[in-house]
Parts: structure tokens; sequence; C-alpha cells
């Protein structure tokens, strides 16, 4: 797979996401059932538009010119932190999130559609799942014993209102992912900067 890249495009936070997002790794140590999760690293967090798998090395640059023109008319907005959600639900949870909601849902959606189609002919897989706007802060580990008991536990758990957040959302990222040992390693390939709202 020497020439092969596997990409996807997403948002990055900025360092008050990270830092919110670690208040609420914190509160969520506490709630039952919690031995079962494995926490994201601050540095791993991204919230994906698109995942793209691997990509032919010699059409990355193609696949950036597409995302590119998809993102060229777009503005910026701000997501706001919502609710926290597991995949594939709280009975069976297997990946743990914190959602956002954005002040201007169209834009999120316009942004989202338009990346999508702009990079299905380079997509490895589909998925299937509708949109959710989200971060994963943590994974279940797996066959852990008290995984359906932390599922049924965050489900009757709320952030408090000190816990909400605005993140300004300016740039959308091409990212490389590299599955290691230690780890996922993640390099930007590209940057594309969204029109300040002042422009449009």
């Amino acid at each position: 797979m020497s020439d092969m890249r596997r990409v996807f495009v997403a948002l990055e936070p900025d360092a008050a996401v990270r830092a919110a997002v670690e208040r609420v790794q914190a509160r969520l140590r506490y709630v039952p059932g919690a031995s079962a999760v494995r926490w994201t690293r601050l540095e791993h967090l991204h919230l994906t538009l698109l995942f793209l798998g691997n990509v032919a090395r010699e059409r990355v640059a193609e696949l950036a010119e597409a995302l590119g023109t998809a993102c060229n008319d777009k503005s910026e907005f701000a997501l706001q932190t919502g609710q926290l959600g597991c995949f594939p639900s709280f009975k069976k949870p297997s990946v743990v999130w914190l959602g956002f909601e954005a002040d201007d849902a169209q834009a999120l959606f316009h942004l989202h559609d338009s990346i999508a189609l702009a990079g299905k002919p380079y997509c490895e897989m589909r998925d299937r799942r509708e949109f959710v706007a989200h971060l994963t802060v943590g994974r279940i580990k797996p066959g852990h014993r008290s995984a359906k008991l932390f599922g049924t536990s965050l489900q009757a758990h709320s952030l408090p209102r000190e816990s909400v957040l605005v993140w300004p959302i300016k740039s959308v990222f091409l990212v490389e992912s590299e599955l290691r040992a230690e780890g996922p390693r993640y390099t930007v390939l590209n940057t594309w900067r969204l029109a300040p709202l002042a422009n449009r």
C-alpha cells in the first residue's frame, strides 16, 4: 500500500476546543462504566467531514483541487457544543462522541455536502450513516464488560451549562492518517480558508 495515502477531510479544533474536550473527558471518567473507555488523545481530535480511505498517491493533487473548488464559495460559521452520544447506539457503544450544532445549519451541511460530492470519485468506501457533526472523545475497549453500563449511564448524562463552547470554523483541512503501533499519526496535506463573513 506504499503508493496509497489514507486521507480524510476535517475541521481541526483550536486550543480552546481541545481544552473543553479535556474537561468533558475528565467529567466522563466518573460516569459508571467509564473503565470501558479508551480516551482520545487531545492532539488526535478532529471533526471529520469526509473519510476517503486509501487514495492513490498520484491522485491526491487532483483530489485536493476538487476539494478546493468545493470550499471556494463557502463562508465562515461557528459550531457550539451540543449533546453527548455513542455510535452505533447507547446500548451497544463503540465510539463516544461530543456533538456540535452550527449557528448556521445550512452553512455546515452545504459545506459537508459539497465536500462529499467533490470527494465521491476518490472514496474507497461509503459511509452510509447520517452526518453528525462530532468529535470522538473516546472508544470502547473491545469486549469490555462495562461497555453497556457506560452507554446507558451516558444516555442519562448531560453537560453543564458552563461546558457550552463556541468554535469558529474558518478553515477546512485535508489530512493524511498513518496507522502506527503507537497510535495514528496525522499530517495536514492541504488547507482551505473559508471566506470571512464580512466579505460576503
